[in-house]
């Protein structure tokens, strides 16, 4: 009887074991939250030596499974793994060995239709093997090994311009630095069949100030250099000739690595690992968010009035503007000063009014700062630019761990 009632125990107490689920919420930061607040929530089941770790959408849809070998923050992945969009849609597929992406991996857009495979050796290098979409380009950092490299920028009305050099014969061009753009270039670069072509059949609809739309065809570049580093098929948008630049080093390349501005210096540095820059731990560090369109979003706090999703975009000339719609949510008291004047992009000229809130309070992150705050009647896009990073002697955008620094 005894033999029957400790097999019986046993029994009961290893399919509790092998089947216990704990269950951790998290808010849209993937920070411990309660359930009220969360926007994820992960369940874990063992699974022989290994766990069996499940991230969920709150709507219940998975956002990742995959095989670790440790659930302490933070997980170690050691196996299979598949990521999925918001509709249940796999992103990316494949495996991990001790968190490092080993393998072929998948990795698919547009609900699943464009397809690119992807192989990771063990040191951390990666080729692309082929896409499944003629008309999707794929920009590669043709790197071996960690790297930095520096190089000079000019500052023209808050605006960044660097040399860019394109093609074997490392032809110069100058190009501003946008973090809102992708990648473009104006005739001069896209007529140069030495290491230009166009992507037959690819085009997009871009807004001009009043509202109307401008096709523009898409080139690919063979080749691109700064300092010492190179990008391989760079994805570029034709772009409206000037007298200023060539182009834009848009958000595609961007999007690749870390990238370190110095206004002291007047430097711009890359680096494909953020522990290859120094003195870290000085620097004041503000979460962000990328978008789709590799855009970085950042959100202000005006006296709990959050406004959300504003992109940081260095081909911005000002510190803060705002839609006139969120505008006024924080102009609550009529304190705008208001003038009229002419709002231009490379294609038209609008008459409109401008609105200014002078050293207004706002957080991001738990950081304060002070700045005055733009509007007009036809802007539509929230936007921080260059003239507020200025104030910092440093900047670093960490597009690989989703973070923004700035020193003093």
């Amino acid at each position: 009887m005894k033999t029957l009632l400790l097999t019986i125990f046993l029994s009961i107490y290893i399919n509790f074991c092998f089947s216990q689920k704990d269950t951790t919420f998290f808010d849209k930061d993937w920070k411990k939250c309660v359930r009220t607040e969360a926007h994820f929530f992960r369940v874990i089941k063992k699974d022989g030596d290994n766990y069996l770790v499940k991230d969920m959408y709150i709507n219940n849809r998975p956002q990742m499974i995959a095989i670790c070998s440790s659930i302490e923050e933070p997980l170690i992945k050691n196996g299979k793994c598949t990521f999925y969009d918001e509709n249940g849609i796999i992103t990316s597929q494949g495996s991990y060995s001790n968190n490092k992406q080993v393998g072929l991996w998948m990795k698919l857009k547009n609900n699943g239709q464009d397809t690119t495979l992807v192989e990771y050796s063990l040191n951390g290098d990666f080729n692309y093997i082929k896409s499944t979409n003629k008309n999707n380009v794929v920009t590669t950092l043709n790197l071996s090994k960690t790297h930095t490299t520096t190089i000079p920028f000019i500052e023209k009305e808050n605006k960044l311009y660097i040399d860019v050099y394109f093609g074997k014969n490392k032809i110069k061009k100058v190009l501003v630095f946008d973090t809102d753009a992708p990648f473009s270039a104006d005739e001069s670069i896209t007529n140069d069949t030495s290491f230009s072509k166009i992507i037959n059949g690819k085009t997009s609809k871009i807004n001009t100030v009043n509202g109307k739309k401008s096709t523009v065809n898409h080139y690919v570049a063979n080749e691109i250099s700064i300092g010492d580093i190179s990008f391989n098929q760079v994805e570029m948008w034709e772009h409206q000739n000037n007298n200023l630049n060539n182009g834009l080093f848009g958000s595609n390349v961007l999007k690749t690595g870390i990238w370190q501005i110095n206004f002291v210096k007047h430097t711009l540095t890359f680096a494909d690992n953020i522990e290859l820059i120094k003195d870290l731990k000085s620097y004041i560090k503000i979460p962000i968010h990328i978008n789709e369109k590799n855009q970085i979003m950042v959100d202000l706090n005006f006296d709990e009035i959050i406004i959300k999703d504003i992109a940081v975009d260095f081909g911005f000339n000002l510190t803060v503007a705002l839609s006139k719609v969120d505008f006024d949510l924080i102009d609550s008291n009529h304190k705008a000063i208001v003038a009229t004047g002419s709002s231009n992009s490379s294609n038209d000229k609008v008459r409109t009014n401008f609105y200014t809130l002078k050293n207004k309070k706002y957080l991001i992150g738990n950081t304060e700062f002070k700045t005055d705050i733009f509007s007009n009647d036809i802007n539509r896009k929230n936007l921080i630019g260059v003239a507020f990073f200025k104030q910092f002697d440093i900047l670093i955008l960490d597009y690989k761990n989703r973070n923004l620094y700035i020193k003093k």
